[in-house]
């Protein structure tokens, strides 16, 4: 596995070509998630050229090698490939040929580029962090204001999806799909509801009719189906969630599965134990 500064170069030479940055000068520097990311390592960029405004860019190289790969082949990078280089590329079009106002578009961070190439996959963004724009503090809840917005970018989502699949039956079937707290009483619901309502709105913006294409009574059936899968999902994902910093795996080509330990900690148990209290109150176990 090649060396992922040097992957890195190469797909920003190629953005600074295509955005038209030349005779530029190009400066990268490694940062680090603090133990919210494994899969890839991360970089912040910025292309400089005369004449031109500097460029701020964020990337992402793949960080998992051959051994992880042959035992947990996910796909998690054709995966987002095909969202950033084929599928955002349609729903782009999708908007624009149903005149969606913009403040209801399906908001992504620009995406300039990056490789496809096996064990060198590379993803390249607009840095969000130059406009000012942070991440949250994984350790802390979040709020209802915050969430909402998640939902609404979501509904939006899926709202694309259907539209697609009306519009373009055929090639929508060509795509690979994968299917496979204290206050969660309080949002559980609202969070639903509020979900489907912006689904239905979203809808409605590409003249569909969002009774006709998915009820809120096939709605709330899959839903039913699919919530015993979160816990299997919170016993997992709750161990990386919520690990400390210094004990965060360290990612590299050479990491074999069985180095990937993650020792659980007072918050992961905390959680868990409220989220198994709460699926046995809402009669889910």
């Amino acid at each position: 596995m090649a060396n992922c500064k040097d992957i890195l170069c190469d797909c920003l030479k190629r953005v600074a070509k295509e955005q038209k940055y030349e005779n530029c000068s190009i400066t990268t520097k490694a940062i680090s998630s603090g133990g919210a990311n494994y899969t890839s390592a991360l970089y912040l960029a910025t292309i400089q050229a005369p004449g031109k405004e500097d460029l701020k860019l964020f990337a992402k190289v793949a960080a998992v090698g051959e051994k992880i790969r042959a035992i947990e082949p996910h796909k998690i990078y054709e995966t987002e490939s095909l969202f950033y280089n084929y599928l955002l590329k349609k729903y782009k079009e999708l908007e624009e040929r149903n005149n969606i106002p913009a403040e209801y578009r399906f908001v992504t961070p620009k995406y300039y580029g990056g490789s496809d190439e096996y064990l060198k996959e590379t993803f390249i963004f607009e840095d969000l962090t130059a406009r000012g724009f942070t991440t949250h503090d994984r350790f802390k809840s979040i709020d209802w204001e915050y969430a909402s917005k998640a939902i609404e970018n979501l509904a939006r989502f899926h709202a694309l999806s259907i539209a697609f699949s009306v519009e373009d039956p055929e090639e929508f079937k060509g795509i690979n799909i994968l299917k496979d707290h204290s206050d969660i009483q309080k949002y559980f619901d609202k969070t639903f509801d509020y979900y489907y309502d912006e689904l239905c709105k979203a809808l409605k913006r590409f003249g569909l009719d969002p009774e006709g294409l998915y009820s809120r009574e096939d709605f709330d059936i899959e839903v039913k189906k699919v919530l015993p899968l979160g816990l299997v999902q919170a016993t997992f994902c709750l161990l990386i969630v919520t690990v400390e910093k210094d004990e965060a795996p360290q990612m590299n080509q050479d990491i074999a599965i069985e180095d990937f330990v993650v020792n659980p900690n007072t918050l992961y148990t905390e959680r868990l134990n409220d989220i198994v209290d709460d699926y046995i109150k809402m009669g889910i176990i």
